[in-house]
């Protein structure tokens, strides 16, 4: 069963001026797809919305983070998703943004001429969930190799 909770895909979302996405993955059947309680898009198909929004507006950041990590059996069940998972989820999200993202946690602070200047405007916010402490964790997957992060305090 496929859900949408928004009538328009990204790519549309982006057009009409939004640039903040809190999405969910789900890993199932051997692909990344993003969900709300019933699997949706494919994300290679969104990706593709983002990226192409981003090189033709290289002045607009756009913000992904993905607040839900989860992967689903065959029967059903899902659990989080796990360590190898979100490595190849990482790598799938390489691919399909190439050169214009960098990944960043929520405790970071970055500056919009820092992006500019590296031309990166799709920051991607990966918060795997920690079920045993019943919060999100925010966690570093060392891709902030651009060494951009400033903080206000």
């Amino acid at each position: 069963m496929f859900w949408r909770v928004q009538h328009l895909d990204l790519g549309e979302q982006l057009n009409q001026g939004i640039r903040y996405f809190d999405l969910h993955v789900i890993y199932t059947n051997n692909h990344f797809f993003w969900h709300h309680q019933y699997v949706g898009n494919h994300i290679n198909h969104e990706m593709k919305h983002i990226h192409d929004f981003a090189v033709s507006h290289p002045k607009e950041v756009i913000i992904v983070a993905i607040g839900e990590l989860l992967e689903m059996s065959c029967d059903g069940h899902t659990q989080p998703m796990s360590g190898q998972n979100i490595q190849q989820l990482e790598k799938d999200i390489d691919k399909h943004l190439g050169t214009v993202h960098l990944y960043g946690s929520l405790n970071d602070c970055y500056h919009l001429h820092d992006l500019y200047d590296m031309k990166k405007n799709v920051l991607i916010i990966l918060q795997p969930h920690d079920l045993n402490n019943g919060y999100v964790q925010h966690i570093s997957f060392g891709h902030l190799r651009y060494g951009i992060t400033d903080n206000f305090a």
